[in-house]
């Protein structure tokens, strides 16, 4: 009557009776349970597997054979570390069970689920706004950016049509529909409307793409350049004001008839008209002018006189139009530019010239100012032009920089999965998704820490820092690299001890990032010199290598962000610019200073950091734990984790320590633990279902005192940001560590906390 599911090559089936016990088996089950057919038939599977006893599956069994009911559900396997899904179908006389490891899908769907998160914390980093439609132009991404431009959150966005009436809404469904049809947007302007009704100007690009079941829609960056218009829009106001000033300018119109000799500033030459412009103008009346010319001529600046004589005579004797600027003095003391035309006029007695005077100081000034301007506007723009530059490289080096160890990682993984690679070929794929995943963290770190200085959450925990152990330390954590290179580290202290306050790790990060860079940019078998000296007041450290030297054009852009000297597709170094803008930050929140020194490419180059110091005083000092004292031989500690495989990789490595480990998958179970077991020490995840890490300190805080209220914590969160270790704190962990954890960094926090109890 079973023959219906006996026919399934990937499932392990199995019949039971009415008291569970084993019917029927098929070839599977004995393969996967290691017993023969004679073993299991006959037996009950609950005495044979007493651990599935009042767990869900043993439930389930149970309902689907009292409800006659078919059942289809999901379940982790902790012995066996496997998931598997499993179809009843009860009948009155057995209970038959198809059974499918679906391990290797649940793994892929984690991969799925990080590697999402990944794409968006990119695109939430992202400064311009990121958008894709359907062709029916539904949003089917809708980012971090582009919520901020618009004004609509995914959250309204996503799954809906365009929210915003673009300003000119036919033009920009000719656009759409233009890339829908295969082309492309490359710096298209358009104008669209905010929620807030606000309109904003955008530069625009746009592709054809095609979403995962092949459909085509439309890939949208937006960047807003509302500010960037409204200069435009200032500057050509400006220049408008600027004409209407010169044609409407008021002025003296008059007619001089120079001398019969041609000298045009002869005593002899006089004005014959002269209008009633010359009262604003020069402050004379047009009667004294006519009547002595002089009046006139002797206003001219002493400076400008020969310009206006040589340049009138040459006109004069031409009988060419005349054009003069310069500067008058008025009686009253004003100077005054003033600007002179006039073309030759012929009459019945002689040639006479009529002109006109017109004060042209508001220009001048105006053309001073639009001199300014335009030079202002020239660096304005070539700021601009260099910080897209900046943009560009750096969005391409990021790319390229992320892309480049996801290819091994995805690579290898797929290699791993298929089960072909021998154990060599093992190891060396899992050395290489190690290396490329802790370049991928150090990358997003160094993300996250431009974040925090750019919104000023960046912020030190000072303490009194032994600068010589920070220096030893970064040395051996840069050591191997080096080696592998044949480059040599030299080291010289100048004092025994030289103490600074500050925040230690960052220091180190100091340290271990000028180090980095040498070794990166040194060939094979050079040198890299690191020296310790001080002042009276300061502390300096010094770090010189002999390596590629820096171009004396980039020396000044060094510390800026997301700056490299080559960030070509051809470039030999990898990075994203970042390192050194991070370091000079740190150093200047220290309230030190820090300065870079290379006498040009191939000379190597010198990296000097200066930080203020402070008496050494033993008693203030942070003593590290020494070595024999990280053994964590009788400890019980309490680790908490819903993902089983962080869950593991914690308890093996605290075992390998020495400690006891109190395993718990839900925060449930483990206050049900504290209260049974009374752990020394709890590290638990933050991120958990139902209830998570935060509330499970404070319930864990809540109880009796002897029992919650002493016992250490250490949060162990993917959730890294300065915000997250300050809430751990508050809500009463004592340390948080981000995940990825180094092993020697977690038991070295236990160790110092079970210190402190």
């Amino acid at each position: 009557m079973f023959t219906t599911f006996l026919g399934f090559p990937i499932s392990t089936t199995v019949v039971l009776d009415q008291q569970s016990r084993y019917v029927y088996v098929n070839d599977r089950v004995i393969k996967v349970v290691g017993r023969s057919k004679e073993e299991l038939i006959g037996q009950c599977i609950w005495d044979l597997f007493p651990d599935l006893v009042d767990s869900q599956f043993y439930t389930k069994v149970h309902r689907a054979a009292a409800e006659q009911r078919n059942l289809q559900f999901e379940y982790f396997y902790a012995p066996w570390h496997r998931w598997f899904e499993n179809h009843i179908y009860p009948s009155t006389t057995g209970v038959p069970i198809l059974v499918t490891d679906i391990t290797e899908r649940k793994r892929a769907e984690e991969e799925l689920q990080c590697t999402n998160q990944t794409l968006q914390t990119l695109l939430d980093f992202c400064p311009v706004a990121i958008a894709f439609f359907d062709s029916e132009r539904t949003i089917k991404l809708w980012n971090r950016a582009a919520e901020q431009i618009f004004g609509w959150s995914a959250e309204e966005t996503v799954g809906i049509n365009w929210p915003t009436v673009p300003h000119r809404q036919a033009e920009f469904l000719a656009s759409l529909q233009t890339v829908l049809s295969g082309q492309s947007l490359n710096g298209y302007e358009a104008q669209h409307k905010r929620k807030n009704g606000q309109r904003v100007d955008l530069e625009i690009w746009a592709n054809l793409t095609h979403d995962a079941e092949g459909s085509p829609g439309c890939l949208g960056i937006a960047l807003d350049i509302t500010e960037r218009k409204q200069a435009e829009a200032a500057l050509r106001h400006s220049e408008d004001r600027f004409q209407v000033l010169v044609s409407n300018m008021p002025g003296m119109v008059y007619r001089y008839a120079p001398c019969a000799n041609g000298n045009a500033a002869s005593t002899k030459a006089k004005f014959t008209y002269v209008s009633s412009g010359s009262r604003a103008l020069v402050e004379l009346e047009p009667e004294a002018i006519l009547q002595d010319a002089n009046d006139f001529l002797q206003l001219i600046h002493p400076d400008d006189k020969s310009s206006f004589q040589n340049s009138a005579d040459v006109a004069v004797q031409n009988s060419a139009p005349w054009r003069w600027e310069g500067r008058l003095i008025t009686p009253s003391g004003q100077h005054k530019w003033v600007q002179g035309r006039s073309r030759p006029q012929y009459t019945e007695q002689r040639e006479v010239w009529d002109r006109l005077f017109f004060d042209i100081t508001d220009h001048k000034r105006a053309e001073a100012e639009r001199l300014q301007l335009l030079e202002q506007e020239r660096e304005a723009r070539e700021q601009a032009e260099a910080a897209n530059q900046i943009k560009d490289e750096f969005l391409a080096v990021l790319s390229h920089e992320l892309r480049t160890p996801l290819n091994p990682i995805l690579g290898w993984s797929r290699l791993l999965r298929q089960g072909i690679l021998d154990n060599s070929r093992t190891t060396t794929a899992l050395e290489t998704i190690e290396r490329n995943a802790k370049l991928q963290i150090q990358l997003i770190d160094d993300l996250l820490d431009i974040s925090r200085i750019l919104q000023g959450k960046l912020s030190l925990k000072s303490v009194p820092v032994e600068l010589n152990a920070t220096i030893a330390t970064a040395i051996e954590t840069v050591r191997l690299a080096a080696e592998a290179k044949a480059i040599s580290i030299q080291i010289q202290f100048e004092c025994k001890a030289m103490t600074v306050l500050g925040d230690s790790g960052r220091l180190q990060q100091v340290t271990w990032n000028l180090l980095t860079n040498s070794v990166k940019f040194t060939p094979a078998t050079g040198q890299i010199q690191i020296r310790l000296s001080t002042t009276q007041f300061q502390a300096q450290i010094q770090v010189t290598d002999t390596g590629k030297g820096i171009h004396p054009d980039f020396l000044p852009h060094v510390f800026e962000y997301f700056r490299q000297a080559d960030s070509t597709t051809t470039r030999t170094f990898g990075g994203l610019g970042l390192g050194l803008a991070i370091v000079r930050h740190l150093v200047e929140l220290h309230g030190g200073q820090i300065r870079a020194e290379s006498s040009g490419e191939g000379q190597g180059a010198t990296f000097t950091v200066t930080l203020p110091r402070m008496p050494s005083s033993p008693s203030i000092l942070e003593e590290a734990l020494p070595m024999s004292d990280l053994n964590l031989q009788g400890a019980n500690v309490l680790v908490v984790d819903d993902e089983v495989d962080n869950l593991e990789l914690v308890q093996f490595i605290l075992e390998q320590a020495g400690a006891t480990i109190i395993a718990a998958s839900l925060a449930t179970e483990a206050l049900d633990q504290v209260r049974q077991l009374k752990p020394h020490l709890i590290v638990a995840d933050i991120g958990m279902p139902e209830v998570d890490g935060y509330t499970l300190i404070q319930q864990v805080r809540k109880l009796l005192p002897e029992e919650g209220e002493q016992i250490p914590a250490i949060a162990l969160a993917a959730y890294a940001s300065e915000v997250n270790q300050q809430q751990a704190l508050a809500v009463g962990f004592q340390r948080h560590l981000a995940k990825p954890v180094d092993p020697d960094a977690l038991v070295q926090a236990i160790s110092e906390l079970l210190h402190q109890t």
